[in-house]
């Protein structure tokens, strides 16, 4: 009977404990997974830019409304979030793309990682006949 009774006093004794560890085992599986989406994104992002600037450079820097069109379509998702800011002079053509990452954290949390925004420059050498 004593052994019962020991039972009945350890009923729900590790609760607070194990809520606690799930929530930083959630936490941290949020945290991770948010990297591995901010490094994809911004894989991405960095793979479309720079053939963008390559397709524009080709065209003598003429056809800028193709790159961008391009490079929205393969974007996806992407690109309804993405701003294009383009500098074209003799030599080269200047590429630079914001775009809002995708989020799971909260924005505060995510600023302050420097998860939020990825902004990335681009030059690529025009082409020409001499």
């Amino acid at each position: 009977m004593a052994g019962r009774e020991a039972l009945r006093r350890d009923d729900g004794s590790g609760l607070f404990s194990t809520v606690f560890g799930v929530g930083i085992f959630l936490s941290l599986m949020m945290l991770s997974v948010q990297v591995v989406l901010h490094l994809y994104t911004t894989s991405v992002i960095e793979a479309v830019g720079f053939d963008a600037a390559q397709m524009a450079a080709g065209a003598a820097g003429e056809d800028l409304e193709g790159a961008e069109r391009r490079a929205r379509e393969l974007l996806g998702g992407l690109s309804t979030e993405l701003e294009f800011s383009w500098a074209v002079d003799d030599d080269r053509v200047v590429l630079t793309l914001t775009a809002d990452r995708p989020r799971l954290l909260p924005r505060a949390l995510s600023d302050s990682l420097d998860l939020g925004v990825v902004r990335r420059t681009f030059h690529a050498h025009r082409e020409a006949f001499r």
